[in-house]
């Protein structure tokens, strides 16, 4: 069985706070798994400080986006600011996905997508490509 799936465009330090705040008060979650990306005009720094000692897990993908924020970029700067977080770098969003749900489901906890809203769209088509072929 598939962990739950939070989607939260969260693409801003405000964003990413307010998603924060409602992981807590709405989901009974132990250290949910994100999956992030981000656009690269956005304050990263920022939207990472706010998941600080959130996340058991983050793995760090794009979107599609043309204006995507590399992946490994992301990663360095995650590594230094979520030092409490495992930092995986997957530029590959299937892959990603995959992984971070097999990792939430060990942990019996929660995926979380958010950075962007191209990123929750991506999701979204990934997902409806996925129920599709089960169909």
């Amino acid at each position: 069985r598939e962990p739950l799936t939070i989607l939260d465009a969260a693409h801003n330090p405000h964003g990413a706070q307010s998603l924060v705040g409602s992981l807590s008060k709405s989901f009974d979650l132990e250290r949910p798994v994100a999956v992030l990306a981000v656009l690269g005009d956005k304050d990263v720094r920022g939207v990472l400080e706010a998941f600080a000692g959130v996340f058991s897990d983050v793995f760090i993908t794009h979107s599609s986006s043309p204006r995507a924020a590399v992946a490994a970029e992301i990663g360095e700067l995650a590594a230094e600011i979520l030092a409490d977080s495992v930092i995986h770098v997957v530029s590959d969003l299937r892959i990603a996905i995959a992984e971070a749900e097999r990792r939430a489901s060990e942990s019996k906890t929660a995926v979380v997508v958010t950075g962007s809203i191209t990123l929750v769209g991506d999701v979204l088509k990934l997902k409806q490509e996925e129920a599709d072929q089960d169909a």
